[in-house]
């Protein structure tokens, strides 16, 4: 990967014939839309769900939770949209970063992939290298995605659409010593360096928003900055928000998927009144790190806080393979962010609604108390009851 990578192909569309006014409605009406469909959506494969359920005999396990290393390549490939990709109302384009910088006497090298809304009709070149972004409505929030352990970062391509194409610029770094493709394996003792690796990132995607001739100039809100990570990557983002030995001034909101504290950052979580606003996933199946781990963050933080329990659900599948909880996943996370770093009014209603349709597959708690049966230890956090 190169260390600067300053060479864009370009996508352009005549917008002669566009007035303004009626664009800027459009995709107003396009937001709505499609916090509409993917309301439906979720209702669609619940109903389905609940429908295969009453002719089965025995009922369907999840995917087990075994960790797989991931085969997919550090580059996105110019593709239509996947059917688990999340349709917004952005096309996406992609540039890379190889993002350098010195932690304790060497140099840290994070090759970042970095999503934005571009102009284009959303569904064909769905991932397009380089093209030109849409001006629009920028600036946009920025949101950095941590990978999990042993997991590519690629690997969460679903995800990651989805929030670009909802109208966030979007960068998922791999930290390369916890990477499947690490030189002799995947160390988790890096991990302790991750929330500077993190902080790193956001500091350098945040500059690329006045670096000349690169697609994200001028389209980056630095006031509306978002963190979310799944596993290793979930305890990343939560050190960003809540630890104070690692906190990020200036991050207005934090999605946890299936995370957990992690005592090796040292520190204290939630020690100093921290409020930043979270959404914790977790899966009530999940053997890599229990619910009683992701309990510990909610019952831990200040509202604004929200809990949304997979039932049934492993560690990885929610996150990583298509189906029920990955679209549910998509819709909660994405309308969260839009409560919190767009400030969209209907945010916390559209969050409840949502909710409440997955009633058969998952539970939520908007600042409530979670069930007591989530409660228990989390191995490896700071405090273990």
């Amino acid at each position: 990967m190169p260390a600067n990578d300053q060479s864009y192909s370009s996508y352009n569309r005549s917008r002669s014939n566009l007035h303004r006014p009626s664009i800027a409605a459009r995709r107003r009406q396009l937001r709505r839309r499609r916090a509409a469909a993917l309301f439906a959506l979720v209702v669609i494969i619940v109903a389905l769900i609940v429908e295969v359920g009453k002719h089965s005999s025995t009922p369907t396990n999840h995917a087990t939770t075994t960790l797989q290393k991931s085969t997919t390549s550090l580059m996105p490939t110019t593709t239509s949209i996947p059917a688990n990709g999340g349709i917004g109302s952005y096309a996406v384009g992609y540039v890379t970063q190889d993002i350098t910088y010195t932690l304790n006497g060497r140099t840290r090298s994070l090759p970042t992939i970095i999503r934005y809304p571009s102009l284009g009709t959303p569904g064909f070149k769905y991932q397009s290298p380089g093209s030109t972004s849409d001006k629009l409505e920028a600036p946009y929030p920025l949101i950095v995605f941590s990978q999990g352990f042993d997991i590519s970062a690629e690997a969460y391509i679903a995800l990651l659409n989805t929030w670009a194409s909802a109208g966030y610029v979007v960068a998922d770094p791999t930290y390369p010593s916890t990477d499947p493709g690490a030189p002799g394996g995947p160390q988790r003792s890096d991990l302790v360096n991750h929330p500077s690796d993190l902080r790193e990132v956001l500091n350098y995607v945040s500059s690329m928003n006045s670096m000349a001739g690169s697609p994200l100039n001028g389209i980056i809100d630095s006031s509306s900055i978002g963190v979310v990570g799944h596993s290793d990557g979930g305890d990343v983002s939560l050190a960003a928000v809540a630890n104070s030995a690692d906190i990020i001034p200036g991050i207005k909101a934090a999605a946890i998927l299936s995370g957990a504290e992690y005592q090796p950052f040292g520190g204290s979580y939630f020690s100093n009144g921290q409020n930043t606003p979270l959404l914790v996933v977790q899966g009530t199946n999940d053997n890599i790190n229990p619910p009683g781990c992701s309990a510990q963050i909610y019952n831990s933080a200040a509202k604004p806080k929200y809990f949304l329990g997979l039932v049934g659900a492993s560690h990885q599948p929610p996150y990583l393979d298509s189906g029920a909880d990955q679209t549910l996943v998509m819709t909660m996370t994405t309308l969260f962010f839009d409560t919190w770093l767009k400030g969209e009014t209907s945010g916390v209603q559209l969050l409840n609604s949502q909710a409440q349709s997955a009633a058969s597959i998952s539970f939520w708690s908007n600042g409530t108390s979670i069930p007591e049966t989530l409660n228990g230890s989390c191995p490896g956090a700071p405090n273990n009851g």
